[in-house]
């Protein structure tokens, strides 16, 4: 009954902003959209379409976003500077009237912003790849955009510059390291169940090698977050996520002004493909999901150990495509086949490592040899896809476990 009511009280608004953007539109597109603000990923595909848009060249449209939360918490920051360049409306019923009558009406491609126009994991079905070489020219026009969408206002810039001096941090010279737990959600969402995310977690000090390695090479290395199961000790690397600094302004402005960014598959890394910084991934668990993180124009990616409890045996590419694992699936083909999910060692998270860090100074060494095994690996089990390489799996990772 209630969503009967909902229905008829947004029923002639959304007639009368529909007629509106249809009778404009010669002059002003308008645009609607849904997003969940509660994630710092929630939006990122409204950067993907801003970018494609300008490297088009196609006229500034006025972007309208219905949002939601789906937890107590939302970056204010973020939000402020995402209202820069959008219109937002906390009413997401209204979006859904709406959104019915555009499909009704058969003019949802000329208002709507498909969330998912560019996230091919919603497209893929069972086991083929095929489908993916569509969306391959979107994928290498986003990736040449360099310049980023969004920027913190000028009225922060000082605000911008007396957090890093305050954390002693110099643009370009630190690396932020991030690791997913269950911290954040269970307090921030009324003690929801959030197991079956728990494939995407990580233990923080396995990073700690690697931050080591940064803080030699005369780097800053800090941990960014907020309400970590782990505290950090360790003097070469600063524990942003628990210290006095952290808010929701230090958040994105830290991550802003790294130089690149080593982090599990987590929703604050799309902060930094919003600001185009390099990212690492590790500790990727769904290997059949890994063109999700592949919007980024500099990116190394090394994968979790999946280890086969029958045959004693860690499985390979090979076994991992077969098995169609992914982030809706893994948890249910773990259980059903007895298969065990490791982390990456923190070996193989400071050799990544040190691989960014050496092709960000321009000292990172390659030949035919490693990007011929790049291409093959590309080319076996993402055809049609990442053909730029904007994406590469860590050099050492590849060897060591490439079929």
């Amino acid at each position: 009954m209630r969503k009967l009511i909902t229905r008829f009280v947004y029923f002639l608004p959304s007639i009368i902003i529909i007629l509106i953007a249809l009778i404009i539109k010669p002059f002003k597109n308008i645009k609607f959209c849904r997003a969940d603000m509660s994630r710092l990923g929630g939006i990122t595909f409204l950067d993907w379409y801003l970018s494609l848009n300008k490297l088009k060249k196609q006229k500034s449209e006025i972007i309208i976003c219905f949002y939601d939360s789906t937890i107590n918490h939302i970056n204010c920051y973020w939000f402020k500077i995402w209202r820069k360049k959008i219109f937002f409306l906390k009413n997401p019923a209204f979006f859904d009237v709406l959104n019915f009558l555009v499909f009704q009406f058969k003019i949802n491609q000329i208002l709507l912003i498909n969330d998912k126009f560019l996230n091919q994991k919603k497209f893929i079905k069972n086991n083929s790849l095929v489908e993916l070489k569509y969306y391959k020219d979107l994928y290498n026009n986003y990736i040449k955009d360099y310049k980023p969408n969004i920027d913190i206002p000028k009225s922060d810039i000082e605000k911008e510059k007396f957090l890093l001096r305050s954390l002693n941090l110099k643009k370009l010279k630190y690396v932020c390291f991030h690791n997913r737990d269950e911290s954040f959600l269970y307090r921030n969402s009324n003690n929801q169940n959030w197991s079956h995310h728990s494939f995407r977690n990580s233990n923080i000090e396995n990073y700690v090698d690697a931050a080591s390695y940064i803080n030699d090479q005369n780097f800053k290395s800090i941990r960014v977050g907020k309400e970590t199961e782990i505290k950090l000790s360790q003097k070469f690397i600063y524990d942003y996520a628990n210290s006095k600094y952290q808010n929701d302004f230090a958040d994105i402005c830290v991550v802003k002004n790294c130089s690149f960014f080593v982090c599990s598959d987590t929703g604050i890394s799309n902060v930094a493909e919003c600001f185009r910084k390099p990212i690492v991934y590790v500790n990727f668990a769904v290997f059949n999901d890994l063109f999700n993180v592949s919007t980024i124009s500099k990116g190394l990616i090394i994968f979790k150990k999946i280890y086969d409890t029958n045959s004693k045996k860690y499985l390979k590419f090979d076994d991992l495509k077969n098995l169609n694992i992914r982030g809706s699936n893994i948890l249910e083909i773990i259980k059903q086949n007895n298969l065990k999910i490791e982390e990456n060692s923190a070996s193989e998270i400071l050799e990544v490592t040190k691989e960014m860090y050496l092709r960000q100074i321009g000292n990172w060494q390659t030949n035919v040899n490693d990007d011929n095994k790049q291409k093959y690996f590309w080319n076996k089990y993402f055809p049609g896809f990442n053909t730029s390489l904007s994406l590469k799996v860590g050099k050492k990772y590849l060897e060591e476990n490439l079929n």
